[in-house]
């Protein structure tokens, strides 16, 4: 089974997905080797959200953006893992999301709405 995962994997097109799709314990077609590397993605996203959090002083949260629907619900549980980081207080206080709107219209959308925010008449 494992050759046939790894086989699928190098296969694919998009491999991050092959691996995404196989990634949830418990869900048919879950690999061991898919759902250790998704826990080793997930951890180092949720430490460096951290860090990020103390280094920019996020008192409005850290947004994770990118990624594949099937690696969400292990983001989701990994988001839990990030707050309890120890000597972290803040950490645990600042929101951590999820971005789960699909499309690569995202960064447009964002970089419009501070442009129209920087851009807006001051009133007088």
């Amino acid at each position: 089974a494992a050759n046939e995962v790894e086989v699928a994997v190098r296969s694919a097109a998009d491999p991050s997905a092959a691996i995404a799709s196989r990634c949830t314990p418990g869900e048919p077609g879950a690999d061991a080797t898919c759902v250790a590397a998704m826990e080793v993605l997930t951890s180092a996203l949720g430490a460096e959200a951290a860090n990020a959090a103390l280094r920019f002083q996020a008192h409005g949260g850290v947004f994770l953006d990118g990624g594949h629907r099937q690696a969400r619900g292990a983001a989701g549980r990994r988001q839990r893992t990030a707050r309890r980081v120890p000597g972290q207080g803040p950490v645990r206080r600042c929101p951590l999301y999820l971005v789960t709107r699909e499309g690569d219209e995202l960064a447009l959308d964002g970089a419009w709405e501070c442009a129209r925010r920087a851009f807006q008449p001051v009133p007088r």
